[in-house]
């Protein structure tokens, strides 16, 4: 068996053995195995332990909540999705500064960086009766009769 063989059975393996929602990891591989067609110099990178798909994939959905605001929905276009790929395993670019496998960090709202901020006081509701002016107390019948 070749060294390319290799990496691609490695790819499938990876993606076999993965959890039951696996499309985003079966999109990667097709992402992988179309770069490693483009240059051999690939393979030895994606046969290196570290380099999976899942860990990939965690890269990826890292990058995405960075920089996706205040948003609770992210989107990584086709090209970027390639790029961060590929710097992933190593196959150009400068490789990223952080721990996939760590959770990212949640930014901390300014109102609670603020140690002296006012408590939002609670809301207690008005009842119904102090909303009718005086005199007008009386409930009125759906068919026309007063109650």
């Amino acid at each position: 068996m070749d060294i390319m063989e290799q990496a691609i059975q490695k790819l499938d393996a990876e993606l076999a053995t993965a959890a039951d929602d696996r499309g985003y990891l079966f999109a990667i591989n097709q992402i992988v195995r179309a770069l490693l067609l483009e240059d051999d110099s690939y393979v030895e990178k994606v046969l290196e332990e570290k380099h999976t798909l899942e860990r990939a994939y965690k890269v990826m959905r890292h990058l995405a909540q960075k920089n996706r605001g205040g948003t609770t929905c992210v989107c990584i276009a086709p090209d970027e999705a390639q790029d961060i790929i590929g710097r992933f395993y190593g196959f150009w670019g400068e490789p990223f500064d952080f721990d996939p496998d760590e959770k990212p960090k949640r930014p901390i709202p300014a109102a609670a960086k603020r140690p002296n901020a006012p408590a939002v006081p609670k809301s207690t509701p008005i009842p119904a009766a102090a909303n009718k002016p005086a005199g007008q107390l009386n409930q009125i019948d759906l068919f026309g009769g007063e109650a």
